[in-house]
């Protein structure tokens, strides 16, 4: 058996092998703990104006259904609504609130899984595949090395 790595602050206590934290890994896991902070208001500004932007489009289908119940023409929509402009600004909206899902949810697995959470656990919280979890990871991780 080849001798062993561990330091004195690696020696097994109660049974379980413990490491200590070092304070750049403290430093690290508040930098994470900040993204993801960051991440999760990015969808709530971003829910925020999508429910803004559903109201109009609610409020203007609401218009239109009693023009239509009341007899009025299908051609003289554009007189009432400017349908084309909001059914744009919603679906920019869905956008937006997709790219800010997707970038809070990749912060905030890197945060699990600098606490050790195992990728099996992240995934199956988030009731996803491991492969996927693990992909997205390992590519933010190439990403950010990048950048």
């Amino acid at each position: 058996m080849p001798p062993s790595t561990a330091s004195d602050s690696d020696l097994p206590r109660n049974g379980r092998l413990v490491r200590e934290r070092s304070a750049a890994t403290d430093i690290s896991r508040a930098a994470l703990r900040d993204e993801s902070l960051e991440g999760v208001d990015g969808i709530i500004e971003a829910a925020t104006r999508l429910e803004a932007d559903l109201r109009v489009y609610h409020a203007s289908l609401e218009l239109y259904r009693r023009h239509l119940d009341q007899g009025g023409l299908a051609s003289e929509m554009p007189f009432l609504i400017d349908i084309a402009t909001i059914r744009t600004s919603v679906s920019d909206r869905m956008n937006e609130l997709e790219r800010a899902r997707s970038g809070a949810r990749l912060s905030l697995w890197r945060l699990q899984s600098a606490e050790g959470t195992p990728i099996a656990e992240i995934a199956r919280a988030w009731g996803l595949s491991r492969q996927l979890v693990s992909r997205s990871l390992a590519a933010s991780t190439t990403r950010r090395s990048v950048e």
